[in-house]
């Protein structure tokens, strides 16, 4: 099966009418039974090494969320997941999803986002008309590693960005041949060195890099 034919599991965060929040999967045309995100979900730090096993944990905590995940997973192994966060609680857009992981020992897939069955995206909404796929090849790729000073002063870890350069160069280096055409953006990673660039025409931008939700929900 090809990633364009994967089905999309949904799965909606928002506040509930009590305060809390709730969770609802949904697959294709099948909907399930919603259920609370686990209170210890809130408190999950992003630089924490377990944040990912406890945020999922919350995530599936009640049993309706728990065996819609396990259908879920059961019938469709390989699956996209696509999670979607109610834009009027800025509290949640705080959390790690991205490091979700699942621990259960009959877990098919641990690292939800860096898993090759479960291609991971947050979906944001937009007025825009989302950009269709290319056939153009190679895919020309430009990344970009953002890793400022003085992360401690917004209780951010720092960015090991000769680490995180190399991972990437290992990962395009892995394409089939002839299909990527890889760029790293040299020096600070800043708006105007993007922008100069982008004017080069690439297909794609990856950009490794803390982001904040300031009070009030604007990012």
């Amino acid at each position: 099966m090809v990633l364009d034919e994967l089905p999309t599991l949904d799965i909606r965060v928002s506040r509930g009418p009590d305060g809390g929040h709730v969770v609802a999967l949904q697959i294709g045309e099948r909907e399930f039974p919603v259920g609370p995100l686990g209170r210890d979900g809130l408190s999950t730090e992003t630089g924490d090494a377990e944040a990912g096993a406890r945020l999922f944990a919350a995530l599936i905590e009640d049993p309706r969320v728990r065996s819609a995940w396990d259908v879920a997973a059961g019938l469709h192994p390989r699956r996209r997941v696509r999670l979607r966060l109610d834009e009027a609680a800025p509290e949640l857009h705080t959390l790690p999803w991205e490091a979700l992981r699942d621990d259960s020992p009959m877990a098919t897939t641990r690292a939800l986002a860096a898993d090759r069955d479960t291609p991971f995206s947050r979906h944001v909404a937009c007025a825009w008309e989302p950009l269709g796929a290319t056939d153009e090849r190679p895919l020309r790729v430009l990344t970009a590693v953002a890793a400022p000073r003085g992360l401690e002063a917004y209780d951010m870890p720092a960015i090991d960005r000769a680490a995180e350069e190399r991972s990437l160069a290992e990962a395009m280096r892995a394409a089939p041949a002839g299909l990527v055409e890889h760029t790293a953006l040299q020096g600070p990673c800043t708006l105007a060195a993007l922008e100069a660039a982008l004017e080069g025409g690439y297909h794609v931008l990856h950009i490794v890099a803390h982001g904040v939700v300031r009070r009030g929900g604007n990012p």
